[in-house]
């Protein structure tokens, strides 16, 4: 996928499948409680550098053709994204 093909892709992917909206409670490092909306996550994932954001999109396919969670996948973005 190229740049404009991966952001579409994203765009697409959150629009028409129907995510449940989870707030996910998560502790950082320092054990710091946080509350990480769905949508947040998708903002987060949409603003990444084209390599990150890539990357994403292809683990999203694969969750996606083996009729997988994605939420379990946006949890550990969230996870990582309080964590740095």
């Amino acid at each position: 996928m190229n740049p404009n093909e991966t952001n579409e892709y994203i765009e697409n992917f959150f629009e028409e499948k129907e995510i449940e909206q989870i707030d996910y409670e998560l502790y950082d490092k320092g054990g710091m409680w946080n509350l990480v909306p769905t949508e947040v996550i998708i903002e987060f994932i949409k603003g990444l550098p084209y390599r990150a954001k890539h990357q994403v999109a292809i683990t999203i396919l694969k969750i996606d053709l083996v009729n997988g969670r994605v939420e379990d996948y946006l949890k550990h973005i969230a996870q990582n994204m309080i964590d740095q």
